[in-house]
Protein backbone atom coordinates (compact mmCIF):
# COMPACT_ATOMS: atom_id res chain seq x y z
CA UNK A 1 0.00 0.00 0.00
CA UNK A 2 1.51 3.34 -1.05
CA UNK A 3 0.32 5.09 2.14
CA UNK A 4 2.38 2.75 4.29
CA UNK A 5 5.54 3.29 2.28
CA UNK A 6 6.22 6.50 4.20
CA UNK A 7 5.84 4.87 7.62
CA UNK A 8 8.78 3.50 9.57
CA UNK A 9 8.34 -0.29 9.48
CA UNK A 10 8.72 -0.87 13.21
CA UNK A 11 5.82 1.54 13.86
CA UNK A 12 3.40 0.00 11.34
CA UNK A 13 2.11 -2.76 13.65
CA UNK A 14 1.48 -0.21 16.41
CA UNK A 15 -0.40 2.11 14.06
CA UNK A 16 -2.58 -0.78 12.92
CA UNK A 17 -3.41 -1.52 16.55
CA UNK A 18 -4.52 2.10 16.99
CA UNK A 19 -6.95 2.20 14.06
CA UNK A 20 -10.08 1.48 16.15
CA UNK A 21 -9.41 4.64 18.17
CA UNK A 22 -8.81 7.00 15.26
CA UNK A 23 -11.44 6.26 12.61
CA UNK A 24 -13.81 9.17 11.92
CA UNK A 25 -12.20 11.40 14.55
CA UNK A 26 -10.25 14.65 14.52
CA UNK A 27 -6.61 14.27 15.61
CA UNK A 28 -4.18 16.68 17.19
CA UNK A 29 -0.58 15.46 17.02
CA UNK A 30 1.71 16.92 19.68
CA UNK A 31 5.04 17.96 18.20
CA UNK A 32 6.29 18.94 14.78
CA UNK A 33 5.51 16.40 12.12
CA UNK A 34 7.85 18.16 9.72
CA UNK A 35 11.06 17.09 11.48
CA UNK A 36 10.53 13.32 11.18
CA UNK A 37 7.71 12.86 8.64
CA UNK A 38 8.37 9.10 8.41
CA UNK A 39 6.91 8.68 11.92
CA UNK A 40 3.59 10.31 11.03
CA UNK A 41 1.19 8.33 8.85
CA UNK A 42 -0.97 10.31 6.46
CA UNK A 43 -4.45 11.43 7.49
CA UNK A 44 -6.02 8.84 5.17
CA UNK A 45 -4.25 5.96 6.92
CA UNK A 46 -6.03 6.63 10.21
CA UNK A 47 -9.40 7.48 8.63
CA UNK A 48 -9.43 10.88 10.29
CA UNK A 49 -11.94 13.66 9.72
CA UNK A 50 -9.17 16.23 10.32
CA UNK A 51 -5.52 16.35 11.34
CA UNK A 52 -3.46 19.13 12.92
CA UNK A 53 -0.15 19.31 14.76
CA UNK A 54 0.66 21.52 17.75
CA UNK A 55 4.23 22.80 17.92
CA UNK A 56 5.61 26.33 18.39
CA UNK A 57 8.46 25.48 15.99
CA UNK A 58 6.42 24.59 12.93
CA UNK A 59 3.14 22.86 13.67
CA UNK A 60 -0.18 23.71 12.08
CA UNK A 61 -0.93 25.35 15.42
CA UNK A 62 2.22 27.24 16.47
CA UNK A 63 1.62 27.27 20.21
CA UNK A 64 3.36 25.67 23.18
CA UNK A 65 1.83 22.79 25.09
CA UNK A 66 2.54 24.67 28.33
CA UNK A 67 0.71 27.91 27.50
CA UNK A 68 -2.99 28.69 28.00
CA UNK A 69 -4.82 26.52 25.45
CA UNK A 70 -8.27 26.89 27.01
CA UNK A 71 -9.76 28.05 23.70
CA UNK A 72 -8.98 24.58 22.31
CA UNK A 73 -10.13 22.41 25.24
CA UNK A 74 -12.19 19.32 24.39
CA UNK A 75 -12.03 19.91 20.63
CA UNK A 76 -10.19 16.77 19.48
CA UNK A 77 -11.34 13.17 19.21
CA UNK A 78 -7.71 12.01 19.48
CA UNK A 79 -4.70 13.76 21.00
CA UNK A 80 -1.49 11.89 20.29
CA UNK A 81 1.83 12.34 22.05
CA UNK A 82 4.33 10.64 19.75
CA UNK A 83 7.43 11.24 21.84
CA UNK A 84 7.04 14.96 22.55
CA UNK A 85 6.16 15.52 26.20
CA UNK A 86 9.44 14.08 27.55
CA UNK A 87 11.17 17.05 25.90
CA UNK A 88 9.22 19.65 27.89
CA UNK A 89 10.46 20.94 31.26
CA UNK A 90 7.00 21.53 32.72
CA UNK A 91 5.73 18.00 32.17
CA UNK A 92 2.69 18.44 34.46
CA UNK A 93 1.41 21.43 32.48
CA UNK A 94 2.09 19.60 29.22
CA UNK A 95 0.18 16.46 30.26
CA UNK A 96 -2.60 18.58 31.81
CA UNK A 97 -3.12 20.58 28.63
CA UNK A 98 -2.94 17.46 26.47
CA UNK A 99 -5.62 15.78 28.61
CA UNK A 100 -7.87 18.84 28.45
CA UNK A 101 -7.64 18.99 24.64
CA UNK A 102 -9.35 15.58 24.33
CA UNK A 103 -13.15 15.67 23.96
CA UNK A 104 -15.24 13.50 26.29
CA UNK A 105 -15.49 10.09 24.61
CA UNK A 106 -12.20 10.71 22.77
CA UNK A 107 -8.76 9.20 23.25
CA UNK A 108 -5.30 10.20 24.36
CA UNK A 109 -2.71 8.04 22.62
CA UNK A 110 0.73 8.09 24.13
CA UNK A 111 4.13 6.96 22.88
CA UNK A 112 6.77 7.73 25.48
CA UNK A 113 10.13 6.40 26.63
CA UNK A 114 9.76 4.77 30.04
CA UNK A 115 12.75 2.49 30.72
CA UNK A 116 16.38 3.61 30.44
CA UNK A 117 16.51 6.09 27.55
CA UNK A 118 19.54 7.80 29.03
CA UNK A 119 20.24 11.07 27.26
CA UNK A 120 16.84 11.30 25.60
CA UNK A 121 14.52 14.06 26.67
CA UNK A 122 14.23 15.97 29.90
CA UNK A 123 11.59 13.94 31.75
CA UNK A 124 11.41 10.20 31.16
CA UNK A 125 8.60 9.03 33.45
CA UNK A 126 7.61 5.65 34.86
CA UNK A 127 4.83 4.02 32.86
CA UNK A 128 2.75 3.68 36.04
CA UNK A 129 3.07 7.43 36.70
CA UNK A 130 1.78 8.32 33.24
CA UNK A 131 -1.19 5.97 33.52
CA UNK A 132 -1.90 7.13 37.10
CA UNK A 133 -2.08 10.73 35.88
CA UNK A 134 -4.81 9.88 33.38
CA UNK A 135 -6.70 7.67 35.87
CA UNK A 136 -6.79 10.56 38.36
CA UNK A 137 -8.08 13.01 35.76
CA UNK A 138 -11.21 11.63 34.11
CA UNK A 139 -9.75 8.94 31.85
CA UNK A 140 -10.29 5.20 31.70
CA UNK A 141 -7.30 3.06 30.78
CA UNK A 142 -7.97 1.13 27.56
CA UNK A 143 -4.68 -0.64 26.82
CA UNK A 144 -0.91 -0.33 26.83
CA UNK A 145 2.09 -2.24 25.55
CA UNK A 146 5.86 -1.85 25.42
CA UNK A 147 8.26 -1.76 22.51
CA UNK A 148 11.98 -2.35 22.91
CA UNK A 149 14.35 -0.04 21.07
CA UNK A 150 18.10 0.50 20.95
CA UNK A 151 17.85 3.15 23.66
CA UNK A 152 15.43 1.46 26.06
CA UNK A 153 11.69 0.81 26.18
CA UNK A 154 8.80 2.81 24.84
CA UNK A 155 5.29 2.51 26.22
CA UNK A 156 2.34 2.90 23.89
CA UNK A 157 -0.94 3.55 25.70
CA UNK A 158 -4.53 4.47 25.00
CA UNK A 159 -6.69 6.36 27.52
CA UNK A 160 -10.37 7.16 26.96
CA UNK A 161 -11.74 10.43 28.36
CA UNK A 162 -14.91 9.58 30.29
CA UNK A 163 -15.31 12.76 32.33
CA UNK A 164 -14.72 16.45 31.62
CA UNK A 165 -12.12 18.01 33.91
CA UNK A 166 -10.93 21.44 32.91
CA UNK A 167 -9.69 22.91 36.20
CA UNK A 168 -6.40 22.08 37.88
CA UNK A 169 -5.58 18.44 37.27
CA UNK A 170 -4.13 16.11 39.90
CA UNK A 171 -0.72 14.60 39.51
CA UNK A 172 0.31 11.24 40.96
CA UNK A 173 2.51 11.17 44.04
CA UNK A 174 5.29 8.67 44.46
CA UNK A 175 5.30 7.25 47.98
CA UNK A 176 8.25 5.59 49.65
CA UNK A 177 7.91 3.25 52.63
CA UNK A 178 10.95 1.83 54.44
CA UNK A 179 13.17 2.62 51.44
CA UNK A 180 10.97 0.57 49.12
CA UNK A 181 9.09 2.21 46.34
CA UNK A 182 5.37 1.51 46.50
CA UNK A 183 2.97 1.97 43.61
CA UNK A 184 2.27 5.49 42.47
CA UNK A 185 -1.06 6.77 43.78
Amino acid sequence: DRLLMTIVNHHKMHYERLLPYTRDRSMLMLGATTIHPQFYPPEEWFGLTSYQSLDPDGGDITRSLTEDLSDMYEQFGVVWNLGTIEHIWDVHSAYSNAAKLVEVGGYFIGHAPVVKYRGHGICVAEDSAIMAFFAKNGFEHVEHWHMASQLGEIMWHVEKKVESRLGDLDHPTQIFDNNKKTPIV
